[in-house]
């Protein structure tokens, strides 16, 4: 988890910022990813829940670009 508020984002993949206009079989979808290291900003670990967010892995094509109730309840308990 980044202490420092940075985020990493693996040059080596093929990334889409809108899936409809990229092509590619491979690619994935920034805001997600982007999504998915702001939840590790805020304090969020790896979930075992496949609809969150900070779930470990995200395929190729598909999106999660919105926090769950889980991820929310998760980020209001770190903050209160």
């Amino acid at each position: 988890m980044p202490e420092d508020g940075e985020m990493h984002v693996d040059a080596a993949r093929r990334w889409a910022v809108n899936l409809s206009v990229e092509t590619s079989p491979v690619a994935y979808d920034l805001e997600s990813a982007a999504t998915h290291e702001i939840g590790h900003v805020l304090g969020l670990n790896h979930s075992s829940l496949r609809s969150s967010v900070t779930y470990p892995s995200l395929g190729h094509r598909k999106r999660k670009v919105r926090f769950n109730v889980y991820d929310v309840q998760g980020i209001q308990e770190l903050f209160s």
